[in-house]
């Protein structure tokens, strides 16, 4: 999900935002002035650095998205309601078991008017 949302041209211009060595390699390798093999090398050295800085950068936008996940970030945002993590597999439990519960009701009942229904005639 991360990587829809910070996609390789954001990630290459926050390298070039802040990472000095990557600035320079890329005002290098976009030099107009510069002969066709500085160009190249240039190319090769900022595609290399590139590599290098790329999972630190990577692991920076997952933790960034991450913490826009967190249940205090939710609740900040009210986003979601907050629930008491001690009993929640207890209160799932009952809830699924609760509906559970009404559909096997609902079918019996559905059931039994249809049993009803068939034998009356």
């Amino acid at each position: 999900m991360v990587l829809v949302k910070y996609r390789k041209p954001k990630v290459q211009a926050t390298m070039a935002r802040l990472d000095e060595e990557y600035r320079s390699l890329k005002a290098a390798a976009e030099d107009s002035s510069k002969t066709p093999e500085e160009k190249t090398a240039a190319t090769a050295k900022l595609e290399a650095r590139e590599k290098h800085l790329w999972p630190a950068y990577q692991s920076v936008a997952l933790e960034f998205a991450d913490l826009h996940d967190r249940s205090g970030r939710m609740k900040a945002k009210a986003d979601c309601i907050p629930c008491d993590w001690d009993n929640s597999r207890r209160t799932i439990y009952w809830a699924l078991r609760k509906k559970v519960q009404e559909n096997v009701s609902f079918l019996r009942s559905d059931i039994g008017i249809k049993l009803t229904i068939s034998s009356d005639s």
